[in-house]
């Protein structure tokens, strides 16, 4: 059995939550070695991928450290790092959906599924560097999508998740409402949702 040691001095310490003690059988030194630089090259991005599922730091750490212990148990020889990251992100995927299932948060309801895989989706593409910046504008578009009221949430959906081009002309005759109306309100939110961010991404300076 081979205990899984990431990073050293503070960079350890800064992961231990993520990874410090876990136990992992049937590698050698060298497997455990280029898992280590594999998981380092993709653990910012993995980060906030499941924080924009999860919305909750200590569901994240848990998730993370079970994502990776599969991933682990999954290796194969062959693996290059974007085997390593699409087997995580798989992983990490799975485990944020059964904790959501289990605890069904009630600040996840706002927003549908698609929306919510779209936002991961922007986090997953995010690179070692810039991730913590782009997790940190990700979350706090979230938030502001979830204020806005039912019938504008209504019409970024249609625009943005739908595949069916007459969602938007559905969701207008459904509020009652011109068509290019709807698009005057689509500027408006978007507008909104700009503010909003850039409000939120101010006040944590």
């Amino acid at each position: 059995m081979v205990e899984l040691k990431i990073g050293d001095g503070a960079e350890r310490e800064d992961m231990s939550s993520q990874v410090a003690g876990l136990a992992i059988s049937g590698g050698s030194a060298a497997d455990v070695t280029v898992f280590t630089q594999y998981y380092l090259q993709t653990r910012a991005a993995l980060r906030a991928y499941l924080g924009t599922m999860l919305f909750n730091d200590a569901a994240c750490e848990d998730c993370m450290q079970d994502a990776v212990l599969v991933v682990w148990n999954k290796r194969q020889k062959h693996w290059q790092v974007e085997d390593f990251r699409r087997m995580a992100f798989t992983c990490a995927r799975f485990k944020a959906l059964s904790w959501l299932k289990k605890h069904k948060p009630a600040q996840h309801l706002n927003l549908s599924p698609e929306l919510s895989a779209r936002l991961a989706q922007k986090a997953a593409e995010a690179t070692e560097v810039h991730a913590d910046q782009q997790l940190e504008r990700i979350e706090a578009l979230r938030a502001c999508v979830e204020t806005l009221p039912e019938n504008q949430r209504e019409m970024i959906k249609a625009r943005y998740e739908s595949l069916d081009a007459d969602e938007l002309a559905l969701v207008a005759d459904k509020q009652q409402r011109k068509m290019n109306a709807v698009y005057k309100q689509l500027e408006r939110t978007r507008h909104a949702l700009r503010q909003c961010v850039e409000s939120k991404l101010g006040g944590q300076q």
